[in-house]
């Protein structure tokens, strides 16, 4: 009767599932035949697995998840700090650094204040433990002859071969400053007009209390509706008109122009507010430029909108 042998080690090497290779496949990029609808919903089935895998205390299987779901979203930079908060949980210090560099840049600071200020003291830790794997020193690069052709590998970013590499510095979020100060130059605009209209309103008003007056001579006014040999200035009708037209443009100029002016106040307030939290200012901290009052007030010959603002 012949034996086989086999070494134990070898044969339960063999019968274990290889659960980390198979289950956990390595990160790669998200297949182009995907549509954005598939890709979501495969995103939400990575990071439902995964924050199972995180309640396990199984951190490190996590963090594959995690970066999977972001890779097929992009956009959602929660997953960025999902996947630097697993990385250091495990000791990642590298992957770590990275992904919450990232996600304090690009995480927007109002939806994420808590998750900013959390990744920024985990930044701090790691750079006071000093865990980070060294970065090598490039070498200075060789001075090259000026040419006048054209590399046909250029791109915008800077990626084809002879190019420097480094991106183009990301512009800052100055939408919201730059919206902000058309409107409050709209606004003021707004209510230039109704100040204009008012001053309508007034002297065409002051001209028919004057048509309308008993106080003359024969007792009688002095208006005339059928405008006969008056100027038309000093027709009844048309100065009614007028004073029509001013009341409008008083109502109109007064509260479109107020409204933009708070909502330029706004945006600039909030703008002010989202770099001083992307520098490391506490999410609960009262900063920024605040609007404290707005309301009407009263101008040489008419009437205006005044606003209070706290910086």
């Amino acid at each position: 009767m012949r034996m086989l042998r086999v070494p134990v080690a070898l044969l339960l090497t063999v019968s274990m599932p290889g659960v980390a290779l198979a289950q956990y496949p390595l990160v790669t990029a998200p297949a182009d035949e995907l549509s954005d609808d598939e890709k979501i919903e495969k995103a939400k089935g990575l990071y439902i697995e995964a924050e199972r895998l995180a309640d396990e205390d199984n951190w490190e299987a996590a963090v594959v998840l995690y970066e999977q779901a972001y890779y097929l979203v992009p956009g959602k930079h929660g997953f960025a700090h999902k996947v630097g908060i697993a990385a250091w949980k495990v000791d990642n210090c590298d992957k770590a650094y990275d992904y919450l560099t990232h996600f304090v840049e690009y995480g927007e600071a109002d939806k994420y204040p808590e998750k900013i200020t959390e990744a920024q003291g985990i930044l701090e830790e790691i750079e006071a433990k000093g865990c980070r794997t060294p970065e090598e020193e490039e070498p200075e690069p060789e001075a090259e002859a000026p040419t006048d052709v054209e590399n046909p590998f250029a791109t915008e970013a800077g990626d084809g071969p002879g190019d420097s590499g480094k991106k183009p510095k990301e512009k800052g979020d100055k939408g919201l400053l730059i919206g902000g100060a058309v409107m409050i130059t709209l606004g003021l605009a707004g209510v230039g007009a109704g100040a204009a209209g008012s001053a309508i309103a007034v002297g065409a008003g002051k001209s028919l209390d004057q048509l309308a007056s008993t106080s003359t001579n024969t007792g009688y006014p002095v208006g005339d509706y059928a405008c006969r040999n008056v100027d038309a200035s000093d027709c009844p009708v048309t100065l009614e008109s007028r004073l029509a037209t001013g009341k409008v443009l008083t109502y109109a100029g007064f509260i479109g122009g107020g409204v933009l002016v708070a909502a330029g106040i706004a945006l600039i307030a909030i703008h002010a507010k989202k770099n001083k939290a992307k520098a490391g200012a506490s999410a609960k901290a009262k900063n920024g430029v605040e609007l404290t009052a707005i309301g009407p007030t009263l101008l040489p010959g008419g009437g205006g909108a005044a606003a209070a603002i706290r910086f």
